[in-house]
């Protein structure tokens, strides 16, 4: 699993842009702004879905796994158009065996925090995957080195 791309999804802005599956969504007027409803009716509208939010390496894992997809998601945009909440409801079938799918997330306190200041060390700090891949290669250059000296 890509940790960069897991975060990405934490991003207000950019999960917001990856809305695409919600344009064939029927659209509703509530008192506060809209709601947009996405039918699930097969695995190809689930797939979709999915697709949109970017995360190729569990839309891999899950279409291995799952054979039938029914349910809906409900996206709800406030009146000023920025979005205050997602939820999705899916049951998912495989073979005889049935599970729920249940995501619920809200989103507030947009705009509403102080600034977060960074330290220059973490802006610095490499990446735990530079850290793993750079063990191993650490390891053998400093017994090339030892042997050198012992010869």
């Amino acid at each position: 699993m890509n940790i960069d791309s897991s975060l990405d999804q934490l991003n207000y802005e950019k999960y917001a842009k990856t809305l695409s599956a919600f344009k064939d969504a029927k659209a509703k007027k509530v008192d506060d702004g809209y709601e947009l409803t996405y039918d699930i009716k097969n695995k190809e509208d689930f797939t979709k879905l999915a697709n949109a939010s970017g995360n190729k390496d569990q839309l891999e894992q899950f279409e291995s796994q799952v054979d039938k997809v029914k349910g809906n998601a409900v996206l709800k945009v406030n009146k000023d158009n920025h979005i205050d909440s997602y939820k999705l409801n899916a049951k998912l079938t495989k073979d005889d065996e049935t599970a729920d799918m249940k995501t619920n997330v809200t989103y507030n306190k947009l705009n509403e925090i102080d600034e977060i200041k960074i330290p220059d060390e973490a802006k610095d700090a490499k990446k735990i995957e530079d850290l793993q891949g750079g063990s191993s290669s650490s390891s053998s250059s400093s017994s090339s080195n030892s042997s050198d000296k012992a010869s």
